[in-house]
């Protein structure tokens, strides 16, 4: 009989535990929310407005608000990040693509507990690329950068110069936990170190969206609405294909997924607007 870690990611592993009950919250009625962004208990995501889309705030107080920054053409992909290790001076920031007249992509940050004007941040967005699909951790950023000379997946840490290349891929997401970085291709989902030793953790689920990783998994919606997730990430002697398997509650129409800590937090969308997870969709 073979054990879970002998079982390729190409066999998804069936779960048979009965799901308990569901009591999920709707927060936010929001039913045509996209792209959800969750952390420091923050929520944001996109929302239609007029002719385009603008970016929408939960505090964690419950307020809901619309940022004063210029509206969007096409839904952005917001992601929540944090600046540094020490909580002093620590600022949680929402992250996000902009494409201006000249057609460049930059990423901006806005800081949702001081608010102000968008800005951009240095090694996030630069005169050379396009800078789109970032993620940040304590300071430690992903983001894909393309129409320059090092395209694909860079990693790097804000106030430092340079960056690392992880791969060549013009990814459409990235998700960062500090130490790894996954990314969406289209060839699937691929895991690795932040500093791009030791081998890629892969996951061929071409189509997934909705990258969401904690500290020790990682979980998207993969093609057909079906929210999976991995096993515990190894350490640097393997294994090195992952198990997948279905997450063992599966909310109806579930469109976007979003972890705070750890997947016992998580927020999701679906026809009716933001809801929070209860009990967890996984457990982590």
């Amino acid at each position: 009989m073979r054990s879970l870690t002998s079982l390729a990611v190409a066999g998804v592993a069936s779960l048979a535990v009965a799901a308990p009950a569901s009591a999920d919250t709707l927060l936010t009625p929001a039913p045509d929310a996209r792209n959800i962004a969750y952390g420091g208990g923050y929520a944001a995501w996109a929302a239609p407005q007029g002719d385009g889309f603008r970016l929408v705030v939960r505090a964690p107080d419950g307020t809901v608000s619309t940022p004063d920054l210029p509206a969007f053409a096409e839904a952005p992909d917001p992601t929540i990040g944090s600046t540094g290790f020490a909580v002093a001076n620590r600022r949680l920031l929402l992250l996000y693509s902009r494409e201006d007249a000249s057609g460049d992509s930059d990423i901006h940050a806005y800081d949702l507990r001081a608010g102000g004007a968008e800005q951009e941040l240095p090694g996030l967005s630069t005169s050379s690329y396009d800078e789109t699909a970032a993620s940040m951790q304590l300071g430690r950023y992903a983001v894909v950068r393309a129409g320059g000379r090092l395209n694909g997946v860079v990693t790097g840490s804000l106030g430092r110069s340079g960056v690392r290349r992880i791969s060549r891929s013009i990814a459409t997401e990235t998700a960062s936990n500090g130490s790894r970085v996954g990314y969406v291709s289209n060839r699937g989902i691929f895991i690795e170190r932040a500093s791009g030793e030791g081998r890629a953790l892969s996951i061929r689920r071409p189509g997934s969206r909705s990258l969401t990783m904690t500290r020790y998994q990682a979980a998207w919606i993969a093609p057909g609405g079906r929210l999976q997730l991995t096993q515990r990430f190894a350490g640097s002697g393997g294994p090195f294909q992952l198990v997948v398997r279905d997450a063992p509650r599966q909310p109806a129409g579930i469109t976007g997924v979003a972890a705070g800590a750890s997947f016992n937090d998580i927020l999701y969308t679906d026809a009716e607007g933001v809801k929070k997870a209860d009990p967890s969709l996984i457990r982590g």
